[in-house]
């Protein structure tokens, strides 16, 4: 007797298989890709992209329906930066900034339907770029995937597109290898394709180095241990966007607030200068300093050298700290992008700053009418009082020796550029109404 059997479902035949690759716009080949692979529902299969971009799907049978799906969803913050910010805003204010549909879709990181970009987008990135604001884009995942072979009909300018794209592969009734089922990558806010599309960090872009961008103000007001510590504009020319990210020592200071500049721009705008602040700065000894051209000046924004950008306020946690150690964050990309859309890494020099202190009197009177701080960069003390009535000025060193008298009237200054390191006591005495304060200082 023969039996005959008839293999319907390919079971039989040589095993086939699935593979392709995954890259970015730009040919950068995308790892730590999970690719998942399904057959009539089940998943059956997944695979990890390695260094080039690949995954291989091998022994499948013949006949059969399969689907296969990638995703990648950690550090969404990895390559997002306020130039990305920047590029989506002027994109959504109708400027030609994103010039392929992947970046477009890269620029669409609220969660909505129709695919439209707008400021609202280039604000979320302007945040979640900075260190401890928002960690993701919410509904959306940190990357989304296309076809190969798919096209955009994406409208010019316009900020619109299909969002309704192929984002897996389907494969029915195979019947051979397939083995060219490649995918486009896009980081999601990432529109410069700065991203590391190797794994969870950042990505490293060569870069030109510059000097001098910013400065810290080395004129530190210290007044009852509370001083304000100014950043300013250096060489700040053609500037379209930038940012910065600061470090101190916890145990010699704490953080307490920031006040900014914004180039007239309002406080509640995200279109202007973004401080990453109260709660990194609390817990971590760090500030993030970002700020992208709401205007979208082709020259970009120059500044003059010393004109005022922010203000961060410290108080001293111990009086006797003769220097304070700040620098520069290295786990932010520090950079500015010029007027050519060329970006170049900056340098910002962080001497260590000597400090002179000055505590306030008891007297509430002159405490409420005079106000005494140093600028030690000129060795200078201050007394600046809100009437224009005469006071009489005397500075002792501790022994009680008279080492200065004076006769004001306004705004007066004590220079103690030539005094040894030490305590001093200054004296205040209003003559017409004869209220008398004293202020100690501490000479570094």
């Amino acid at each position: 007797m023969n039996v005959i059997t008839t293999d319907t479902h390919g079971i039989c035949e040589a095993p086939v298989r699935i593979c392709g690759c995954i890259h970015r716009e730009n040919g950068d080949p995308v790892g730590n890709v999970t690719v998942e692979l399904f057959s009539n529902g089940v998943l059956i299969d997944e695979d990890l992209t390695g260094a080039d971009g690949c995954y291989e799907f091998n022994d499948l049978n013949i006949g059969l329906d399969y689907t296969v799906i990638p995703s990648k969803i950690i550090n969404p913050k990895n390559g997002v930066d306020i130039n990305d910010a920047s590029l989506v805003a002027q994109y959504a204010g109708n400027k030609p900034s994103l010039n392929s549909a992947y970046k477009i879709v890269s620029a669409d990181v609220i969660f909505d339907s129709g695919g439209k970009v707008s400021v609202n987008d280039a604000q979320l990135i302007a945040r979640v770029a900075a260190p401890s604001l928002p960690n993701d884009f919410g509904q959306q995942p940190s990357w989304k995937f296309v076809i190969s072979e798919y096209e955009f009909p994406v409208l010019p300018i316009t900020g619109s597109y299909n969002d309704n794209f192929p984002m897996e592969r389907n494969i029915f009734n195979i019947d051979g290898d397939y083995c060219d089922e490649n995918f486009i990558g896009m980081k999601m806010g990432d529109v410069n394709l700065s991203a590391n599309p190797q794994n969870a960090q950042g990505g490293n872009q060569s870069r030109s180095l510059a000097s001098g961008f910013l400065s810290v103000d080395p004129v530190v007001q210290v007044e009852d241990s509370v001083f304000t510590l100014n950043i300013k504009a250096g060489s700040f020319q053609g500037v379209k966007d930038f940012q910065v990210g600061f470090t101190w020592d916890k145990n010699q200071i704490e953080y307490l607030r920031y006040s900014l500049n914004e180039f007239g721009i309002p406080e509640s705008s995200l279109a202007g200068i973004i401080i990453d602040g109260d709660s990194i700065a609390k817990a971590d000894g760090r500030l993030y300093l970002g700020w992208y051209d709401p205007f979208f000046n082709e020259d970009g924004v120059s500044l003059q050298s010393e004109d005022l950008i922010a203000k961060i306020v410290f108080k001293l946690k111990d009086l006797s700290i003769d220097k304070l150690n700040f620098g520069q964050d290295s786990t932010i990309e520090a950079f500015y992008t010029n007027h050519e859309d060329r970006r170049i890494s900056v340098n910002i020099d962080f001497n260590n700053i000597e400090l002179d202190i000055v505590s306030g009197t008891s007297n509430t009177y002159i405490d409420r009418n005079y106000r005494v701080f140093p600028t030690i960069s000129a060795g200078l003390i201050h007394v600046q009082t809100s009437e224009s009535v005469e006071y009489i000025l005397e500075m002792y060193d501790m022994n009680g020796r008279q080492i200065q008298r004076e006769l004001q009237s306004g705004d007066a200054g004590i220079q103690i550029g030539s005094f040894i390191s030490g305590q001093y006591m200054l004296k205040i005495t209003e003559v017409k109404s004869g209220e008398t304060g004293t202020f100690r200082i501490i000479k570094k």
